[in-house]
């Protein structure tokens, strides 16, 4: 067993237990007792959310590395390897590393049915344990409070963007779902909302436990000014002012409120993790994520973005939109539990390219047609047998025309296939 190599692991790991998600803490909680582990003194942050989780933990791990902290990080998914979902002090974990994380897992679960996500997340913070980091970042799934990441105690929490998605395991409505997502929080132990319309449920869930709270456009506010933006943090005659601050480097205008909720939480932990406004600057600027808006410059235009709700789809759309593409020639392929219609309709897309995703959760390239087609507006719609084909089509049509854009979008899975295919053509 131990001399399994890491895509036989991710083989294994996928078998264990019958389904793909089963919220409940009670597994790794046992897992996690039984493996004796511990951060040690590392400061750990949950970041939970519906959209820009993955952005801000970006932000987040620049910013302290800028400031000297050595920073673990765990998200996912991933895009092309298992890899990028465990970093420490900013580079991912070897094959090696992991197989002999997930033996360890292996060793001490016995016969609990872990998921393939419970007994990834165990593995990462075995991996961090003997890493000795002093801060370390960890994105939730898909959920909150009953999310294997949650069996950690998190020094603060950051809750992102609600939205309404995954609705068979957190709720029909954004309620519902804050609900689920604000269980990351802890009694006495700072809590940001970087949702400017933050639910209710994130203030009742913060006074219910005693958890001090900075909510954006109230306890934080961000402006624009003069050499950049600034961000006053607190309230009546004890403000913060951070000024000058850089854009991030993750493209979006929506990553503004990522950026601001990210420095309040820093600001929270104050001298616990003290980070200077300068290393905050630099740490901004050079924040990266790929497949974010990301653009690949040429002829054809190509963007490449994992937007897999409607919510994420129309900070897409706007993005294209302000980007001034005169064509969008879309490569579009969702799970089959997501909104497709609705995130279709967000894009607007001249002609559509749609194909079929894989999996327990995967659709089909027929039915995404004809969803697609209800939303396109009378836009062409043609469904192929893989994304990469699908992809091949746009580039080919679009011939190189000026001001033509072709956007990949959908779900992590879509992208990253893309991601590889181009590298390979490359």
């Amino acid at each position: 067993m131990n001399r399994r190599r890491l895509h036989h692991w991710l083989g294994h790991i996928q078998s264990l237990h019958h389904r793909t998600v089963d919220l409940t803490l009670e597994r790794a909680a046992e897992v996690w007792r039984r493996m004796g582990c511990s951060l040690g003194g590392a400061t750990v942050i949950s970041i939970a959310g519906t959209n820009g989780k993955g952005s801000a933990a970006a932000m987040l791990e620049s910013v302290y590395r800028a400031a000297g902290h050595r920073v673990a990080v765990y998200t996912s998914p991933h895009l092309l390897r298992y890899n990028e979902r465990v970093k420490v002090d900013g580079r991912a974990a070897g094959d090696a590393e992991l197989c002999e994380a997930f033996a360890f897992v292996e060793q001490k679960r016995g016969a609990v049915p872990l998921t393939y996500f419970e007994f990834g997340t165990l593995a990462a913070l075995h991996h961090f344990a003997a890493s000795a980091p002093d801060i370390v970042l960890l994105e939730v799934g898909l959920g909150g409070r009953r999310d294997a990441v949650n069996i950690m105690d998190a020094d603060a929490a950051l809750l992102t963007a609600i939205d309404v998605d995954h609705v068979a395991w957190l709720g029909a409505d954004r309620e519902s779902i804050a609900a689920e997502k604000a269980g990351i929080l802890r009694p006495g132990r700072p809590a940001v909302a970087a949702d400017a319309d933050a639910p209710a449920a994130i203030v009742d869930r913060a006074r219910a436990i005693g958890a001090p709270l900075w909510r954006a456009g109230h306890e934080f506010t961000a402006a624009t000014g003069d050499g950049g933006w600034r961000l006053n943090i607190g309230a009546g005659g004890a403000v913060t002012v951070l000024d000058q601050l850089p854009p991030p480097g993750i493209p979006g205008a929506h990553q503004m409120d990522n950026a601001a909720g990210a420095l309040a939480v820093v600001h929270a932990l104050g001298a616990a993790r003290p980070v200077p406004v300068d290393a905050m600057r630099r740490g901004l600027r050079a924040a990266a994520l790929p497949g974010r808006l990301q653009v690949k410059p040429g002829k054809p235009t190509v963007v490449l973005d994992v937007a897999h709700n409607a919510a994420s789809a129309a900070a897409l759309g706007r993005f294209i939109t302000a980007l001034g593409c005169k064509k969008v020639r879309a490569v579009f392929a969702a799970l089959a539990d997501k909104p497709v219609r609705e995130m279709a309709r967000q894009v607007a897309a001249s002609a559509w390219y749609v194909a079929a995703t894989v999996g327990e959760r995967g659709a089909d390239a027929e039915w995404m047609q004809g969803e697609v087609a209800a939303a396109a507006g009378g836009a062409a719609v043609t469904a192929y047998a893989d994304i990469e084909s699908a992809f091949d089509a746009a580039v080919g049509d679009a011939a190189g025309g000026e001001g033509e854009c072709v956007v990949v979008f959908g779900s992590f899975l879509t992208v990253g296939a893309i991601m590889a295919h181009t590298a390979n053509a490359g």
